[in-house]
């Protein structure tokens, strides 16, 4: 009787897959991404293949029953039925979406889309939150009441997070001196670089490479190490004090992967075309990886910066975005924003803007979604993964998860 039943759902979905499958109703509802297509087709043959009717009826009854997944969740009406049509035409689908049991596989409980061989469809809206955590300092082993008096559960001072190519998150500590690395869900894995807060990282950037490289806001120096923590031998800037003067700090650093380096210095300037009156100036600066100056990208006011898959450079002053190193303030690339803190740049070339919210757009530059943050007025820094996670610096310490959008 119940397997007639199960039977009997399947018919009444094969019925209203071959219904719809004519109106391209699937791909039209869930807004698939076409370049799916190209990337599912240049797959080896072997990472796919097609559902069996098992893995169908095992998904289905799920489905029927309201039986949640292993993160909690239910499967969607529109899943089930891409599932179905799937199923019905034949075509072959991620391994990783089933398991060999014929149950759906253990899905990441912050996934935001679900990813087929032709299909990547959203499961969660653009800023949706996920989670959430603080950052706090850990008590070093053997630690007495006076050390405790000078730790018990202190709140880092955050100034910069990254995130690795698997998803782990990193940030520079400013108060204790340290590199700290987060797994996606918050638990933290590591830390070093810790030197009894004389050190002062400012900015730091994660390579191609995971290689992490951060700058010295009290001098010259850039220090690099592997996401496991390995130090390799430091680099200087050169930088010159007949240029710059006195009195210049290094802000930030991103590295492109032939190892050119990019540097925000602030410096204050008494006889330059860009301020002649006498003010601080925040400009970005072109270096080989020996550390040798290439050339100036005079645009004053920088505030961040990062690299896309083609080495393309984007700066952000408060109010405007400028793209490639020619750029300038007449030649935008997006503007109109009131006061900036933050750009990223995900895997496909979408850029993050946080400008009170996170605001996100598509390689030509049309927004495709835009959210409000948690506590935005203390939002400082954004980073993004190759999964569709926004993360957002909330105050220091405080670090948020949303989903993007745009799949």
């Amino acid at each position: 009787m119940r397997e007639t039943f199960r039977y009997f759902i399947v018919a009444s979905l094969l019925t209203l897959a071959l219904f719809l499958a004519p109106f391209d109703f699937i791909s039209n509802a869930q807004n698939v991404d076409q370049e799916t297509n190209e990337i599912a087709s240049s797959l080896d043959e072997n990472q796919n293949r097609v559902l069996d009717d098992s893995e169908i009826l095992n998904a289905i009854e799920m489905w029927i029953l309201g039986e949640a997944l292993p993160d909690g969740e239910i499967i969607s009406d529109e899943s089930i039925l891409s599932l179905v049509q799937l199923w019905i035409t034949g075509e072959s689908i991620s391994v990783g979406i089933m398991a060999d049991d014929g149950v759906p596989a253990t899905p990441d409980p912050d996934a935001c889309f679900t990813e087929t061989a032709d299909f990547t469809i959203p499961t969660k809206e653009p800023g949706t939150l996920l989670r959430h955590w603080n950052s706090t300092v850990q008590l070093p082993e053997n630690c007495d009441e006076d050390c405790q008096d000078n730790y018990s559960d202190e709140r880092r001072n955050l100034t910069d997070i990254e995130v690795d190519s698997k998803g782990n998150i990193f940030a520079t500590d400013a108060e204790q001196g340290a590199i700290v690395k987060h797994d996606p869900y918050g638990s933290l894995l590591a830390e070093w670089g810790k030197t009894g807060r004389l050190q002062y990282y400012q900015g730091f950037f994660i390579d191609t490479s995971d290689h992490v490289h951060a700058v010295n806001g009290m001098n010259d120096i850039v220090q690099k190490w592997d996401t496991e923590g390995k130090a390799f031998p430091n680099r200087t800037i050169n930088i010159s004090s007949d240029r710059f003067g006195a009195s210049w700090q290094l802000e930030d650093i991103v590295v492109d992967s032939k190892g050119v380096q990019f540097v925000i210095i602030s410096w204050e300037s008494f006889d330059n075309f860009l301020c002649r009156s006498g003010c601080t100036l925040h400009t970005v600066h072109k270096y080989d990886r020996q550390g040798s100056f290439i050339k100036d990208l005079y645009r004053n006011g920088d505030r961040a910066m990062t690299l896309d898959d083609l080495d393309t450079i984007y700066t952000a002053s408060s109010d405007s975005v400028e793209k490639g190193e020619s750029a300038s303030v007449l030649d935008k690339h997006l503007d109109g924003f009131t006061d900036i803190d933050d750009i990223a740049i995900d895997s496909r070339n979408y850029l993050y803007v946080l400008d009170g919210k996170i605001k996100q757009y598509d390689p030509s530059g049309k927004l495709v979604a835009e959210w409000a943050v948690k506590g935005s007025d203390q939002a400082t820094d954004i980073a993004v993964d190759d999964k569709g996670h926004v993360y957002v610096l909330i105050n220091g310490s405080r670090i948020e998860k949303y989903c993007a959008g745009g799949f």
